[in-house]
């Protein structure tokens, strides 16, 4: 899961692609939270500077974060506990959703909010987020009316007891190597990872037999991701190594959340 998300956030910081997006669902007290605070450090903004935490969000904040930080080069939201933003009132969450709708497919342009629009360039961000399996199973429906879903990668997060005991206990010895920092050591500008023709038909067509109707968007994600291990792994040019990479994750992602 830790590399999945490192490459979700690195695809903002490729020259080809959109930043995609990726939805955590798991069940409480399973570390969700701590997976995706280990890729921010509140105190130091120059430690992986393209994704900011923020588990509040609002409306102005989002707003905010759209005006002062895209513009910036800031590209991902860490946003690890999701399902307090639809717990506000209603006319707030669809006031977040709106925009975030528009953010991560198309971009935000005009956004009226009085009789002066606010100008935001089609600015495009991603989402790195986290939420219970509960509160995914009562929205979902109503994300998936909304197109939200759609915006996401959703992937399962899975911990048994045992598994947790295991890493409380070695937290416990000072060995938590689970909570350590992520630091993915970006460059300062956008990088161009090429892709080759082979490849993006490979992933056509995985695309293609595993999402149907949405084959388009994600034909875009995995493109995205497969140029991000590409960098990961030191190259501007991604090969069907990368894809397979991404693909190691595939369990994450396939079946019932």
């Amino acid at each position: 899961m830790t590399e999945l998300i490192a490459m979700t956030i690195i695809t903002g910081h490729i020259q080809e692609c959109a930043p995609q997006s990726l939805l955590i669902v798991g069940g409480p007290g399973t570390g969700k939270t701590a997976l995706v605070e280990r890729f921010s450090k509140p105190d130091d903004p120059s430690f992986n500077p393209t994704a900011r935490l923020m588990g509040n969000l609002s409306q102005w904040g989002l707003r905010g974060f759209l005006q002062l930080e895209a513009p910036r080069g800031v590209s991902h939201i860490l946003a690890p506990e999701m399902q307090t933003l639809f717990m506000r009132r209603a006319d707030t969450w669809a006031a977040i959703e709106g925009m975030l709708l528009q953010a991560m497919a198309e971009g935000v342009g005009d956004y009226y909010n009085g009789p002066v629009p606010e100008a935001y360039g089609k600015i495009k961000i991603g989402l790195v987020a986290a939420m219970t399996r509960e509160a995914y199973l009562g929205v979902r429906n109503n994300f998936r009316k909304s197109g939200l879903t759609s915006r996401f990668l959703v992937v399962r997060w899975m911990r048994t007891p045992k598994q947790t005991e295991q890493a409380l206990r070695l937290a416990a010895r000072g060995k938590a190597r689970q909570l350590t920092k992520v630091d993915l050591r970006l460059p300062p500008v956008k990088v161009s990872v090429r892709c080759s023709e082979t490849v993006q038909h490979r992933v056509l067509d995985y695309a293609k037999a595993k999402f149907g109707d949405e084959m388009n968007r994600a034909f875009a994600r995995f493109v995205a991701l497969t140029r991000a291990a590409a960098f990961r792994r030191g190259s501007r040019y991604a090969t069907l190594a990368d894809w397979r990479h991404v693909l190691d994750a595939e369990r994450l992602w396939l079946g019932e959340v």
